[in-house]
């Protein structure tokens, strides 16, 4: 089943590395986030799509501003 989702993140919110079961691709809407996977760092700003595959291991940390992303998954 496909989930469609809108998710908020506080200013600086900081998450430890974690992974999703599932493949998700993310739009940000408004803010920014840096993810960072192994040693790679990638920043996605407002209008930036983030595709990851199911099981990835990533750490996020969001900008100066409340993040607002489209989640589908």
């Amino acid at each position: 089943m496909i989930r469609v989702r809108e998710v908020s993140y506080r200013p600086h919110l900081t998450q430890a590395r974690h992974a999703h079961g599932e493949t998700t691709v993310t739009l940000v809407v408004s803010g920014s986030l840096r993810e960072t996977v192994g040693r790679a760092q990638e920043v996605a700003r407002a209008l930036s799509i983030v595709v990851k595959p199911g099981d990835t291991e990533h750490a996020d940390q969001f900008g100066e501003q409340a993040t607002r992303t489209l989640q589908i998954g």
